[in-house]
């Protein structure tokens, strides 16, 4: 009787364990949620600052910056229609696919996001060059799991009114080195210096 006993709450507790398990390993492996870029402003000394919303199940962000106007896409190259190629160029931030005959034909923006920080709040700031226009998109990531693009947003650097506001622009591609020399705000690297370079 004992023995049955025993076999029965044996048998029970792999029940709950089986039942239990799927829901658990399920919350893990959720990608982080959409960010949502709740602000992006610039201000007349060049300033640009984005905020955006806290991501569930969120370890880091990563933030993407463009530099001028969202004017579509350039046609790149051609390449097979396969899975591999599907996947290869599957990050709608950077490329958009045309099925043609067998084969892809692949396009790229014609001004490109770029990776320029990772952090793990919810807001930052750089310097941006009066009179252009930055667009910015937000990711949330977890380990591996990333999360879907936020919506992006654009502003445009107020451009100074008669005396000359000085302020220290950086080029898109200097932003995103900001990613090995720190902070930009208190980087001494040389790239923060620098005039916005074309890209």
């Amino acid at each position: 009787m004992k023995m049955t006993k025993k076999i029965i709450c044996f048998v029970l507790a792999l029940a709950m364990t089986a039942v239990m398990t799927p829901c658990g390993v399920s919350a893990s492996l959720k990608a982080p949620s959409r960010p949502v870029i709740k602000s992006l402003t610039a201000d007349k000394s060049g300033v640009v600052k984005v905020r955006w919303s806290k991501s569930k199940r969120a370890a880091r962000y990563t933030v993407y910056v463009r530099k001028g106007t969202d004017n579509g896409w350039k046609y790149w190259k051609s390449v097979k229609k396969n899975s591999k190629n599907k996947k290869k160029y599957s990050d709608r931030l950077k490329y958009r696919l045309k099925k043609k005959g067998k084969k892809y034909r692949v396009y790229k923006r014609k001004h490109p996001y770029r990776a320029v920080k990772k952090l793990k709040g919810t807001s930052w700031s750089f310097n941006g060059e009066q009179g252009k226009t930055y667009g910015v998109v937000v990711r949330a990531f977890k380990g591996k799991k990333k999360s879907k693009y936020s919506h992006p947003k654009e502003v445009v650097v107020p451009a100074s009114r008669g005396r000359e506001i000085k302020t220290r622009p950086v080029s898109v591609k200097d932003l995103a080195a900001g990613i090995k020399c720190g902070t930009p705000q208190n980087a001494s690297s040389q790239a923060f210096n620098n005039a916005a370079a074309a890209f």
